[in-house]
C-alpha cells in the first residue's frame, strides 16, 4: 500500500469515527479477492450490531486522486452504509448446521495459478488450469443476496469433505443459477433494451445466428462455472453445430466460437489483451482458450500453459 493511500484510509476512518462516535467500532481491513487482488474495506459497527456491510474504498481513493473532496466521499460512504446495513441483525447460528446450508452450496471457477494462497485455505477440485471452489448462496430479508466462500474451517466444522461439497454443488448450482446460452446478437439486443426473436428455442442444430455465443447463467453472476453443468457443453455443441473454442471472457461468462478458421495462438493473444485492458483484475478467469471436441465429448487445453498453472 502506498503512503498516500494509507493516509487516505486513516483520514476516512478518523472522520467516520468523529461522525458516529467513540462507541461505534470502525474497522479497516484488507480483503483478498479473486486472483489475489487486495481491496481495502471499511466496516461500521454501531452499538448492538454484529453484522455490517464491508464498503470498499479503492474506487473512492481513485476519485479522491482526481479531485473529489473528502466531504463528498464521506457523504457517499454514509449513504451506501445506510442503504445496506441490515435493519435487523440476523442470527448466523444456522451456518453451523450443515443440514441448513447444504441445499445452497454452489460452485465457482477461479484460476489455479493466480489463487495459490487462497486454494491453501479452501476446499477445491482441479479442472484444467482452473479450480472449482465452493460458496454458500444466501438470501435473507436482512442481508439481501450474497455469497460466503467456504473455507477448510467450515468443512471441518460441518464434518464434511470436498467430494460431498462437489456432489451438492453439482445439483444446486444449475438450480440456483440456471444455464443460459445465447447468441452475441441477442445479448447485445438485451443490453440495449430491445427484443430479439429466438431462432433456436429448442437448442437444436442451428447455424444461422452468427459464430459467437455466450454461456453464462440467468443471473449473469459467476456464470463461467456453467461449463461444469451436466450436459451444458454438449448442448452448446448442438447449437453451434460441432466442436468449438471456449473463450474465458471473465468469471461471469465464457464465449463460444465455432472452430472453423480459428487459430488458438491468436485467440490466446486476444484473451490476454482483453484481460489486461478491459477487465477488472478480480474478474479475470484465464488467459488461454479451451477446445470442446464434440466427438470425444471432452474439454481440453489446445495450447500448453504449464507456466500459468
Amino acid at each position: 500500500m502506498n503512503q498516500n493511500m494509507e493516509l487516505f484510509l486513516r483520514d476516512i476512518r478518523s472522520r467516520l469515527q468523529e461522525i458516529y462516535g467513540e462507541e461505534t467500532e470502525i474497522r479497516l481491513q484488507e480483503v483478498c479477492k479473486n486472483n489475489h487482488v487486495m481491496l481495502h474495506g471499511i466496516t461500521i459497527l454501531e452499538p448492538g450490531q454484529a453484522v455490517s456491510p464491508t464498503l470498499y474504498l479503492d474506487d473512492f481513493y481513485r476519485h479522491y486522486q482526481r479531485g473529489t473532496s473528502l466531504e463528498t466521499i464521506l457523504e457517499k460512504i454514509q449513504k451506501i452504509y445506510r442503504e445496506n446495513v441490515p435493519r435487523e441483525q440476523p442470527d448466523m447460528a444456522f451456518f453451523q448446521d450443515f443440514e441448513k446450508v447444504k441445499d445452497r452450496i454452489a460452485y465457482r471457477l477461479v484460476h489455479r495459478g493466480r489463487n495459490r494462497e487462497l486454494l491453501e485455505r479452501v476446499p477445491h477440485v482441479s479442472f484444467l488450469d482452473l479450480a472449482v471452489c465452493f460458496s454458500y448462496i444466501f438470501h435473507s430479508e436482512e442481508l439481501g443476496d450474497g455469497t460466503i466462500l467456504i473455507h477448510n474451517t467450515h468443512m471441518e466444522m460441518w464434518q464434511s469433505d470436498t467430494e460431498t461439497l462437489m456432489r451438492l454443488a453439482e445439483a444446486n448450482t444449475p438450480r440456483l443459477f440456471p444455464l443460459e446460452i445465447l447468441s452475441m446478437g441477442r445479448l447485445l439486443q438485451e443490453m440495449l433494451g430491445g427484443t430479439f426473436r429466438e431462432e433456436n428455442p429448442g437448442g437444436s442444430e442451428c447455424r444461422g445466428e452468427g459464430d459467437v455465443y455466450v454461456m453464462t447463467n440467468q443471473k449473469r453472476f459467476q456464470g463461467a462455472c456453467s461449463l461444469l453443468y451436466p450436459g451444458s457443453l454438449e448442448q452448446a455443441a448442438r447449437i453451434l453445430g460441432g466442436s468449438y473454442y471456449v473463450i474465458p471472457s471473465s468469471v461471469h461468462e465464457v464465449l463460444l466460437i465455432r472452430e472453423e478458421g480459428q487459430d488458438p495462438g491468436r485467440l490466446h493473444e486476444m484473451i490476454q489483451e482483453v484481460n489486461r485492458e478491459q477487465l477488472r483484475p478480480e474478474e479475470v478467469l484465464a488467459d488461454y482458450p479451451y477446445y470442446y471436441d464434440r466427438e470425444e465429448k471432452k474439454l481440453i487445453l489446445p495450447i500448453s500453459n504449464q507456466n500459468t498453472i
